[in-house]
């Protein structure tokens, strides 16, 4: 019987402490002279607690159908008009983050870090509110 309820104790601890993939900054930030507002970002991968920078990840903005890709060194940079927008970032094999709540305001820029963690789930991040 203890045997029995350590295996199931262990077994929590382990689902419970499974990584998530998350958004680690967001700012809004000042103004770049630009009838769009841009959104400059990176997305890594932890590995070990190392994060490398992640190429090739697919960010796109889902009302619209615009999409960009991450670089070699894990950067992207997409502008969009006035609006409130669903960002989805995703690469195979990561768990895709949906960004909600964006508010894009002309002239505007927005800086974000991004880290992914490895697997199939969905993860939801809710930009903060403009002050």
């Amino acid at each position: 019987m203890r045997t029995f309820l350590l295996i199931i104790g262990s077994a929590f601890i382990f689902a419970s402490c499974q990584l998530k993939s998350r958004v680690t900054n967001f700012e809004y930030k000042g103004f770049g002279d630009t009838i769009f507002a841009v959104i400059n970002g990176e997305v890594y991968e932890a590995n070990n607690s190392v994060f490398m920078p992640l190429e090739d990840v697919i960010v796109s903005v889902d009302s619209i159908g615009k999409s960009t890709k991450t670089d070699k060194n894990g950067k992207f940079e997409i502008g969009l008009n006035y609006g409130k927008y669903k960002i989805t970032v995703n690469k195979k094999g990561y768990q895709t983050i949906h960004i909600g709540n964006y508010i894009s305001v002309p002239d505007q820029i927005s800086k974000i870090r991004i880290i992914l963690e490895k697997g199939n789930s969905t993860q939801i991040y809710n930009c903060p509110k403009k002050k």
